[in-house]
């Protein structure tokens, strides 16, 4: 028998956040965790594909410049995390390694 959860649903999903802010200043820093899932269904359960965990560390930082100006710093994925996908019997063949790099954004938010 071949014994799976929901189709494209982890078991699993933690997130967690850290913040801190006040007139001038606002930080905060979330983790976000991904269990294994099941994302296609083959035709034998040796040809089930699944997404293994993932875990990923986000940033932000806002700085109140003014009553109408504020700048704004982001970055996603600090830790670099990708996605591994994995089949067969125990998830024993990779089928794909991907990675995604990780973003940083500045911008500026403007009240008139």
């Amino acid at each position: 028998t071949d014994t799976l959860g929901l189709f494209q649903q982890p078991d699993l999903t933690y997130n967690a956040v850290v913040f801190y802010a006040n007139e001038f200043f606002e930080t905060r820093l979330s983790w976000n965790w991904t269990g294994e899932f099941l994302d296609t269904v083959g035709n034998t359960p040796d040809q089930d594909e699944f997404w293994d965990d993932r875990g990923q560390l986000d940033a932000q930082i806002r700085v109140n410049a003014s009553e109408n100006l504020s700048l704004v710093f982001e970055a996603v994925n600090l830790n670099d995390a990708g996605r591994t996908e994995v089949s067969g019997p125990n998830g024993d063949f990779l089928q794909e390694d991907a990675r995604f790099g990780r973003t940083f954004w500045i911008g500026a938010n403007v009240a008139f």
